[in-house]
């Protein structure tokens, strides 16, 4: 959502449309933009967002908080997509998360980076389920 107030946070893709572009890696990252100009490109990319590199940047500059704007526009996201899950990538901090947008359970899977332990998701009509790997990969040189 971009707002007079401040930077646009989330950049949403899929349907053969995108808010980001392949040229915009810095803000997006890697995973970020290629899922952007595959979906400008007409691919089938299921609709999804990506959560801007800046968000990174304003935590670690203010006190590892998430920008005030932040919920609304990961929200205003998740309710066009009518995404019920947000995974979030590879971090030290695996963990999942639930919260009520628009009077809806939401989930929110943090998983684990794949150079200390690895984790996926296992997701079925049940539910997902955290998978942690017997031991991660060893760190790139």
């Amino acid at each position: 959502m971009t707002t007079n107030t401040g930077p646009k946070w989330v950049y949403n893709f899929g349907a053969g449309q995108a808010d980001g572009r392949a040229e915009m890696r810095a803000l997006l990252g890697g995973k970020g933009a290629n899922l952007a100009e595959m979906s400008n490109l007409g691919l089938p990319v299921p609709p999804g967002f990506t959560i801007t590199t800046e968000v990174c940047t304003y935590f670690y500059k203010n006190g590892e908080t998430y920008p005030p704007d932040l919920k609304a526009a990961v929200e205003a996201a998740l309710r066009a997509h009518g995404h019920p899950r947000l995974i979030h990538g590879h971090t030290h901090r695996p963990a999942h998360h639930t919260h009520c947008v628009d009077g809806h359970t939401c989930e929110r899977w943090v998983l684990a980076d794949w150079y200390q332990r690895g984790s996926y998701l296992r997701c079925d009509a049940g539910g997902c389920t955290m998978v942690q790997l017997p031991c991660g990969l060893a760190s790139p040189e």
